[in-house]
């Protein structure tokens, strides 16, 4: 492929370079382009980015996957680089690269978003991630989502509620949920107001199902003994599930449905306690019931909801008298 040896287009708002297989060295970017907001380099052979990429001001999305004679490690500075240069980056895509260390200084990234390593097979370490990321994708690593820096990481995010959706690998449910249980359901009663909860689910393949999968994430609660349904979180085409175990990790919150139904809204006024149910179905696009849930949990975010208004065993005693959900 023959590029030019610098680039000046201060109009061009998208760049796609995707599968330029023999391009080895970027073209300098002469001139501040403040409107690029998207480069995709995914599938070149580009060795490294060029100090000149600084004038990307405007920089939001930078797609590096599969550019595996990228030297992210090593001598080449690409994490420093990141804070210094795009200040205003919120996706970072790399996916199917050589990375090996997910090092600390990636934090600095302050508007990153959401960031993907996923297939990064030669990934063995992540040192740290920015405070903002709602959307983290580290599947199919050596990484495991149970390793102690890890683990400290993804409770960070879920104690300050940037977390929206995290996929690792991960085999059981991290000890410091508040609850677990083995299957795909689990119930828990909540009085005032809804809680804040994160849930987290441990998925593994069965032989008999292929990808693509769908997964769907239900929270009901019982009202006058009729279920409805308040928060629904729906992935289709999910390919990153392994033998091994994966884990996925949702922040419930901002899937709950608003307006709340006046039944709810009553129910939750009288202060009496209100069934919950969190049900997880996993299963190919063709038959949604298969089921290859192992695990799912709950964590309440202690920042909005109190303990004392949630219980996972049932929270009257044999010689009370109540009327649930009214």
């Amino acid at each position: 492929m023959i590029c030019p040896r610098g680039i000046k287009l201060t109009s061009l708002e998208y760049l796609s370079l995707r599968n330029c297989i023999n391009l080895v060295i970027l073209p300098e970017i002469l001139l501040p382009m403040n409107k690029l907001k998207f480069v995709d380099l995914g599938g070149t052979s580009i060795k490294g980015l060029p100090l000149s990429m600084q004038n990307l001001e405007g920089l939001q999305i930078l797609s590096l996957e599969g550019c595996k004679k990228l030297e992210i490690d090593g001598s080449f500075n690409f994490f420093q680089m990141l804070p210094q240069f795009f200040h205003n980056l919120t996706q970072l895509i790399l996916r199917d690269s050589n990375l090996t260390i997910l090092p600390g200084c990636i934090e600095k990234c302050h508007s990153l978003k959401h960031l993907d390593v996923s297939n990064c097979k030669r990934l063995q370490e992540i040192r740290g991630l920015p405070r903002n990321t709602t959307h983290f994708w580290a599947h199919r690593t050596l990484v495991e989502a149970d390793s102690s820096t890890l683990n400290m990481l993804l409770r960070r995010a879920i104690v300050s509620s940037t977390i929206c959706c995290y996929s690792l690998q991960g085999q059981r449910i991290p000890e410091w949920f508040d609850h677990s249980t083995k299957g795909n359901s689990m119930c828990l009663w909540f009085r005032n107001h809804f809680p804040s909860l994160t849930g987290c689910v441990v998925l593994r393949v069965c032989d008999d199902i292929k990808p693509p999968y769908h997964m769907k994430f239900n929270f009901f609660i019982s009202i006058n003994d009729t279920g409805i349904c308040v928060s629904c979180f729906s992935w289709g085409k999910v390919d990153c599930v392994s033998k091994n175990g994966h884990i996925f990790v949702l922040n419930l919150q901002p899937h709950f449905h608003h307006p709340l139904d006046l039944a709810i809204e009553r129910a939750l006024s009288t202060k009496e306690w209100i069934r919950g149910d969190v049900l997880i179905t996993m299963g190919s696009e063709e038959d949604r019931s298969l089921g290859v849930v192992e695990w799912i949990g709950v964590y309440v975010n202690r920042a909005f909801s109190s303990m004392e208004d949630v219980r996972f065993t049932y929270p009257y005693s044999p010689n009370d008298t109540h009327v649930e959900g009214t």
